[in-house]
C-alpha cells in the first residue's frame, strides 16, 4: 500500500525538496495511514463479533480491541517508514524494522511463558512500535511533515489515484488473504487447532518477512533506474537481490522445519503445528516470497500489473480454507494452497514478462 507513497515521494525529492507537491505527498501519506488504520480498527472488531459470537464476550473483547488498536498504530506509523525511505534514509528503515521484529518475538515469547493468553498478540504488534518511536529521528521526521505550511495534498493524491486505487484494491482484499485464515478455523474448525496454525503462520511469515527486506531496501534505487530508463540495469539489480532474499527465506523455513522435529516437545513447538503440517507451509511461504518480490519489482516502475492475479489470489485461498474447514479437513485445503500456489507464481512469472516488454 505505501509502495506508491515511496516511489512518488523519491521522485519529487529528486526534482524540488521544497515543492508544495513534495510536501502534499508527505502530509497526503499521513492521511491515507490515518484513515486505513481507523479503517482497519473498525472492520477487526465487527468482524471478531461475528466470528466470536459463540463465545462469551468477557473472554475476547477486551483482548482483541488492544490487539486490534496495537495493530491500528502499527498501520498509522508507517508514514515515518514511508517518509524516510522516499528520502533516501533506507538504513534507519530498515534497522528500526529488524530490532522491532526482534523486540516483537522476544515480547511475544515473554507474554507466551507468563501465560497473558491473547495478550500476547498485542504485546507482539507493540514490540515493532518500541524501536520506532524510542529515536530522536522519529520525532523530527514528524516535526518535518506537520510544520510545513506549504503542501498541496489534492495534486498530490491525484497524480498516484489510479496506481493508488489498485494497491488499495489488492490490500483490502489481502486483509482477508492474511487474516482470515486462523479466524475461519476458530470458526470452524477448532480453536486449540487455529492457535497452533495461528503461531506457525506467524513464525514462517516473519522469516518470510526478513527475507524480502533485502529486496525492499533496494526498491528505491531499482525504481531510480528505472526513472532513468536503465531497465537492464534494474531487472539485473532486482534478479541478484531477489535470489539472495529466497535464498535466506528457503533457509529460514528448512531451519524452522528441522528445530520442528528436533525440538518437537520443548520451547513453543508444542503449540504449533506438526513438523509435516510445518513443511507444507515452508514450500508455500517460499513461493509466496517468489510472488511478492516480483510485485515489489514491478511497482517500482508505478504500475501493479499483478492487480488482477492479487485479487484473485486473495479470494481463491480464504475461499479454499473455508471449504475445506466446513468438510473438517483443514490439512488437505492447506495443501491445495500451496499446489495453487505453484500456478499463481507460474501467472505472476509470465504476467511479469509480458509487462517487461512494454519498457524495452
Amino acid at each position: 500500500m505505501t509502495t506508491s507513497f515511496v516511489q512518488h515521494i523519491a521522485s519529487e525529492r529528486r526534482r524540488s525538496y521544497e515543492s508544495e507537491l513534495y510536501y502534499g505527498l508527505l502530509k497526503g501519506c499521513v492521511i491515507w495511514c490515518s484513515v486505513s488504520a481507523i479503517f482497519f480498527y473498525l472492520t477487526s472488531v465487527a468482524f471478531a463479533f461475528y466470528v466470536f459470537s459463540g463465545f462469551s464476550i468477557q473472554l475476547w473483547l477486551l483482548p482483541l480491541n488492544v490487539f486490534a488498536l496495537a495493530l491500528s498504530l502499527n498501520m498509522f506509523s508507517l508514514f515515518i517508514y514511508v517518509v524516510q525511505e522516499g528520502s533516501g534514509d533506507i538504513l534507519f528503515v530498515y534497522k528500526t524494522r529488524l530490532w522491532g521484529a526482534v523486540v516483537s518475538l522476544a515480547l511475544l515469547w515473554l507474554s507466551l511463558f507468563f501465560e497473558a493468553g491473547l495478550y500476547s498478540l498485542a504485546a507482539a504488534q507493540i514490540g515493532y512500535l518500541i524501536p520506532l518511536f524510542i529515536q530522536g529521528k522519529t520525532w523530527r521526521c514528524m516535526a518535518h511533515i506537520f510544520t510545513s505550511s506549504e503542501a498541496n495534498v489534492r495534486l498530490a493524491m491525484y497524480g498516484l489515484a489510479s496506481f493508488q486505487f489498485r494497491l488499495t484494491a489488492v490490500w483490502v482484499s489481502g486483509y482477508l488473504y492474511w487474516n482470515s485464515p486462523v479466524l475461519l478455523i476458530f470458526k470452524f474448525v477448532d480453536p486449540v487447532y487455529a492457535g497452533k496454525f495461528g503461531l506457525t503462520f506467524s513464525l514462517m511469515n516473519a522469516i518470510n518477512q526478513i527475507g524480502q527486506g533485502w529486496l525492499t531496501t533496494q526498491r528505491v534505487r531499482i525504481g531510480t533506474m528505472i526513472a532513468d530508463r536503465k531497465f537492464k540495469i534494474a531487472r539485473k539489480l532486482f534478479d541478484d537481490v531477489s535470489k539472495f532474499s529466497l535464498l535466506i527465506v528457503i533457509s529460514g523455513l528448512l531451519c524452522a522445519v528441522l528445530m520442528s522435529a528436533i525440538l518437537s516437545e520443548q520451547f513453543f513447538f508444542p503449540r504449533a503445528l506438526n513438523t509435516i503440517s510445518f513443511f507444507v507451509m515452508g514450500i508455500y511461504f517460499a513461493l509466496l516470497c517468489r510472488i511478492s518480490n516480483l510485485a515489489t519489482y514491478t511497482r517500482c516502475y508505478k504500475e501493479e500489473p499483478l492487480f488482477k492475479l492479487f485479487l484473485i489470489m486473495n479470494i481463491v485461498v480464504p475461499a479454499a480454507l473455508y471449504l475445506s474447514g466446513l468438510l473438517n479437513s483443514i490439512e488437505i485445503g492447506l495443501i491445495f494452497v500451496v499446489l495453487i500456489h505453484f500456478a499463481f507464481l507460474f501467472a505472476a512469472e509470465r504476467i511479469t514478462k509480458n509487462f517487461e516488454r512494454g519498457y524495452s
